[in-house]
């Protein structure tokens, strides 16, 4: 799906401005610096060493994004994403675990529909596609696992 651009003035300095996504309202001169905070706790198979440095891969989603307007006038974009699914940690020596996220079921189940979208729905709408369907096929797709539970 094609993104149109958008049109607009800057907030801050009032200049035109030509974007193909309409995050904030800001030309790239006023914005000072983009951050990404990651949340959500996940389960480590053993301990970390405090003070290594280890390599995180994982699926995130965002969840929320702010500006903050700062002393000199230039804005901050700050990101919240949450992460998603499993995801694994590369110590210095290459070595890799795997850990699970936590979180309630209903999150859990959130964060996999989320990873497996493949249609131009956003996150939000294919959750909100998927949920009513799997809660009218529940008792479907409960027999379906049975089944494939007896037969492994």
């Amino acid at each position: 799906m094609e993104q149109k651009e958008v049109e607009f003035k800057c907030k801050i300095c009032n200049d035109d401005v030509k974007k193909k996504v309409l995050d904030f309202p800001y030309c790239r001169k006023c914005i000072n610096e983009y951050k990404l905070s990651i949340t959500k706790k996940c389960s480590l198979p053993q301990a970390l060493i405090s003070g290594k440095f280890y390599t995180l891969a994982t699926n995130i989603q965002i969840r929320e994004a702010k500006d903050k307007v700062r002393d000199d006038g230039k804005v901050d974009i700050e990101y919240t994403g949450w992460q998603i699914g499993e995801a694994v940690i590369q110590n210095e020596l290459k070595q890799k675990m795997k850990v699970k996220r936590k979180g309630s079921q209903s999150e859990l189940l959130h964060g996999q529909i989320v990873l497996s979208n493949e249609s131009d729905r956003s996150d939000d709408e294919e959750y909100d596609f998927w949920m009513p369907k799997i809660r009218h096929y529940l008792p479907e797709i409960k027999a379906f696992i049975s089944k494939m539970e007896e037969q492994s």
